[in-house]
């Protein structure tokens, strides 16, 4: 089963065996992106804030992965979403990765009647407010390379 947890070579679980993905949405200039905080029973709880994303399924590549998981937790991309970048965080080299497509869109809609159970909020914050949120780890390691894009 993909969605699973899986022990990497470095000792540590993680959650898919074929690694993962999610989609990072901003808005066009003026800049705002949608985060999501965390359910507490989800990895990573404890009220901090990431992305939709997910576990890849068996054959699904990164890109597919993250459009069905952004679908699923918080029912469908915005209007006039285009992908601009992807960054590929190797988190166990050869064994186990992250992808973040980072994709602008022409709106921000309000996700608050089709949220997933996985998050208890969505908010579209400007970039510098989202650089002050309480960021889950990963996604806060890999959000400057992410807005080096927008630059």
């Amino acid at each position: 089963m993909p969605d699973e947890w899986f022990v990497t070579a470095d000792g540590r679980r993680r959650w898919g065996r074929h690694g993962a993905a999610g989609i990072l949405v901003v808005t066009r200039p003026p800049r705002r992106m949608l985060l999501v905080r965390r359910a507490g029973w989800v990895h990573g709880g404890r009220g901090q804030w990431s992305i939709p994303g997910g576990a890849l399924l068996a054959g699904e590549t990164a890109d597919e992965a993250a459009v069905r998981e952004f679908a699923e937790e918080m029912g469908g991309l915005p209007g006039g979403w285009r992908p601009l970048a992807r960054y590929v965080d190797e988190v166990v080299p050869g064994e186990w990765s992250y992808t973040t497509i980072l994709a602008e869109a022409s709106e921000a809609p309000d996700y608050s009647a089709t949220l997933s159970d996985e998050h208890d909020a969505h908010v579209w914050a400007a970039v510098e407010d989202a650089r002050r949120m309480n960021l889950f780890a990963p996604f806060a390691r890999v959000l400057p390379r992410l807005l080096e894009a927008l630059e």
